[in-house]
C-alpha cells in the first residue's frame, strides 16, 4: 500500500469507473502522429507528499492504513461479486493496513528531511529525458508510419501533430526496505494544423531501486542518474500508451546493481 501501489491503482480504478474514453486514438488520427513535436508545459516537477510522513507521527499512520486496508478489503470482496464478501475483505485488511501505516510513519519519522532531499535530488536530474524519449519513440518507424524518421527533410517539416506534456509528478513510496517511487506524466495531444484534441491520460511508472532507502539517499548523485533513466523509460511508456489501440501494461521499474533500468515497455 505505499504510494506508488496507491498511484497505479487509483489510476486503474478511473479507468474502469470512467472507461478512460480519451485516452484512445481514432483510427484516422494515427497519421497525424507520425511526425511529432513535444512541448513540456510545465515549469519544474512537482512532488507528492507520501500521506504517512507528515508531523502527525505513527497514530495517524496506523489510522490511515487502516483505512486504506478496509477500502482496498472492499474492492477485493466486490470484485467476487458478493456483497458480504465486500465486508469481510474490509475487516481482513483493515488491521493488515494499520500495521502497514504504522511501519511507514515510524519510517517517515526516522527519516524526518526525506522529503526535502527527495526534492533536491529531483530538481538536480534532467527531467528533459523524458520529453527525448518520447519524441524519439514517436517519431521512430512504425507500421502506420513506416517512412517516419528515415528521410532528414521530414526531421525539419513542421511537425503533423504536438504531444504536450502537462505536468510531471514525483510521489516516494513508504521509506522502507528498497527505495521506491512513482512517475506520473499528464499529457495530451492535438493536431498541428487544426489545433483539435487527439487523445488525453495520465502515465504511471512505478520505481522500485535496488538500493535501499539509506543507501540511496547516502548517493544523491548516483540517485539523480537513476532518476534520469527512469524518466527515458517514463516517455517510452508514454508512447506506448498514447498509441494504444486496445490496451497497455502496467509500468513496473526496477534498476539492476549497476544501475540500469529495467522493466516498462
Amino acid at each position: 500500500m505505499g504510494c506508488a501501489t496507491r498511484i497505479a491503482a487509483a489510476v486503474a480504478m478511473t479507468c474502469l469507473v470512467a472507461g478512460c474514453a480519451n485516452w484512445m486514438l481514432a483510427p484516422d488520427d494515427r497519421k497525424l502522429l507520425c511526425r511529432v513535436a513535444v512541448e513540456e508545459k510545465f515549469d519544474a516537477p512537482e512532488f507528492q507528499r507520501h500521506p504517512l510522513s507528515g508531523p502527525t507521527g505513527a497514530a495517524t499512520g496506523a489510522t490511515v492504513g487502516a483505512a486504506e486496508g478496509a477500502a482496498r478489503g472492499l474492492v477485493a470482496g466486490a470484485m467476487q461479486g458478493l456483497v458480504a464478501g465486500a465486508g469481510i475483505g474490509a475487516i481482513i485488511f483493515a488491521p493488515v493496513g494499520a500495521v502497514m501505516g504504522l511501519m511507514c510513519a515510524s519510517a517517515a519519522a526516522a527519516h524526518p528531511t526525506a522529503d526535502a532531499e527527495f526534492q533536491r535530488i529531483v530538481a538536480a536530474a534532467e527531467a528533459g529525458r523524458l520529453k527525448r524519449s518520447l519524441e524519439a519513440q514517436l517519431n521512430a518507424p512504425r507500421a502506420q508510419c513506416p517512412d517516419a524518421g528515415t528521410d532528414p527533410s521530414a526531421k525539419a517539416a513542421s511537425p503533423d501533430g504536438i504531444v504536450t506534456i502537462d505536468k510531471l509528478t514525483f510521489g516516494m513510496d513508504c521509506l522502507t526496505g528498497k527505495m521506491g517511487y512513482a512517475v506520473i506524466v499528464k499529457w495530451h495531444t492535438s493536431a498541428t494544423a487544426s489545433g483539435r484534441a487527439l487523445n488525453e491520460g495520465s502515465t504511471v511508472c512505478a520505481m522500485k531501486s535496488y538500493r535501499d532507502v539509506d543507501d540511496w539517499f547516502a548517493y544523491p548523485d548516483r540517485a539523480r542518474d537513476e532518476i534520469e533513466g527512469v524518466l527515458d523509460r517514463t516517455g517510452k511508456q508514454v508512447a506506448v500508451q498514447l498509441l494504444a489501440d486496445t490496451g497497455y501494461g502496467a509500468c513496473a521499474l526496477r534498476s539492476r546493481e549497476n544501475g540500469e533500468i529495467v522493466g516498462g515497455p
